[in-house]
């Protein structure tokens, strides 16, 4: 699935789409929630990513990045785009520098990004806190391990699900971080842990708490049609 696919289906769901969504699937209760919090995530990633971008190249060149992002698989356009707060200009300056000095398309760069990102086999998880996280002056923006882990000998870890059905939902109203993950990172297969964690951005937790929850109602009940 390309960008624009990617775009579409990782929209909030209209409500003449979730009857189709649900009947064209077998998903549990979890696996709902897992989904619509996946494609919601998803798309705020997305529009982070473009949103940022238009400070370092104008509107023909962003489209043409979107047509390059198009030949991609859905994982490599996110593993790609999941860019932490404190790399983002690095990165965006070099795509600016490889178009307009070096002479490579936009396509050219944006390949570039694709194929260094998902050699290093990056990830995206999230990460729950009430606590209002913000960046350094230098634009370091990190989610500090504060909790002592007995698997690896005490140290403090800080941790991270993928999957809406674990995030820590009680009393919660601060805010869901996505990080950028690494294969070197421990887990359980339900959380994984990390000595410190890289942030790309942050949404109001209660924002996308009530989106899960309120769609998910609404396609039990279309499907009950």
């Amino acid at each position: 699935m390309g960008i624009d696919n990617l775009s579409a289906s990782h929209k909030p769901l209209k409500e003449e789409e979730l009857d189709s969504a649900l009947k064209s699937s077998e998903m549990s209760p979890e696996e709902t929630a897992d989904f619509l919090f996946d494609q919601y995530m998803k798309q705020h990633l997305l529009d982070k990513f473009f949103e940022d971008l238009e400070d370092f190249l104008n509107t023909s060149q962003i489209e043409e990045v979107r047509a390059s992002l198009a030949s991609y698989k859905d994982d490599e356009v996110t593993i790609a785009i999941a860019i932490p707060n404190e790399l983002r200009e690095k990165n965006f300056q070099r795509l600016h520098d490889e178009v307009t000095k070096e002479g490579k398309t936009p396509g050219e760069a944006i390949r570039r990004l694709v194929e260094a990102s998902n050699r290093y086999n990056f990830g995206i998880g999230y990460h729950t806190s009430p606590i209002d996280i913000r960046p350094t002056a230098e634009g370091v923006w990190n989610i500090k391990a504060t909790e002592q882990d007995h698997r690896d000998g005490d140290l403090a870890r800080a941790y991270y699900s993928s999957k809406f059905r674990h995030l820590y939902k009680a009393k919660n109203d601060g805010y869901i971080y996505a990080v950028r993950t690494s294969p070197e990172d421990k887990t359980d297969g339900n959380w994984s842990r990390s000595s410190s964690l890289s942030i790309i951005m942050r949404v109001p937790f209660r924002e996308v708490h009530d989106y899960v929850v309120q769609t998910a109602q609404k396609m039990k009940k279309a499907a009950k049609k």
